[in-house]
Formats: structure tokens, sequence, C-alpha cells
């Protein structure tokens, strides 16, 4: 049975990676080039290169992925573009308002919330 959850664990890394970069090119395809969103209409050149620089984006595709992938295994998903916050803390927030109440001997009681 053990080698089953090991035969199982090892083939979910390839879909992982398969799945991730899937989502790293309908990225890049979905949002065109977001230099120049995130610069404005009518930006001058020298400005969507500073933001190109600042995003990371004068690398290959794939050390973008690599980076991408890296930084994504550690929980950095990065600042929103619109709010320029990190995109973890609106999760965190959001997770301390609901969790699940469990009493000591294992039974779930339900959903408990912080909300005021």
């Amino acid at each position: 049975m053990s080698t089953d959850i090991l035969i199982g664990l090892l083939q979910l890394i390839p879909a992982m990676l398969v799945s991730s970069f899937l989502v790293f090119i309908l990225l890049h395809l979905a949002l065109g080039d977001p230099a120049e969103t995130i610069a404005g209409p009518g930006a001058p050149r020298d400005v969507i290169a500073a933001v190109r620089h600042r995003m990371g984006l004068g690398w290959l595709r794939p050390v973008q992925y690599a980076i991408w992938l890296s930084k994504t295994a550690r929980a950095d998903l990065g600042t929103s573009y619109i709010s320029s916050i990190p995109m973890l803390d609106p999760i965190r927030v959001q997770r301390s308002f609901v969790c699940s109440r469990v009493d000591r001997g294992g039974r779930d009681l339900g959903l408990v919330s912080d909300a005021s």
C-alpha cells in the first residue's frame, strides 16, 4: 500500500509541472503585453521599457517560467496590478475569518467566522 501511495505521489509531480506550464502559457497569451497595460495607453517607450524591466519581462520565456515556478512554489504570488498589494494578503485575510472548528475528539463542529 505504501508503494502505491509513493507511485501516486511520483506521478503527481509531472502532472503538476504540465499544469503549471499551461497556466503560465495561458497567462502570457491572455494578458498580451502587461507592461503596456500597466504603463497606460500612450505611454512613452522608455516608460514601457522600465515597467517591462521591473516585471522581469526581458528574460526569455523559459527563464521567466523557471522564476515564476520558483516564486509560486514559495507562495510568492506577486503584487496586484490594480491595488498594488501582495496577492497573498487577501487570501490570508479571508482564511483568518472563516475556519473549521474541531473539538478534542476530532469531530467537526462546523464553520466559525471571526467577522463581526
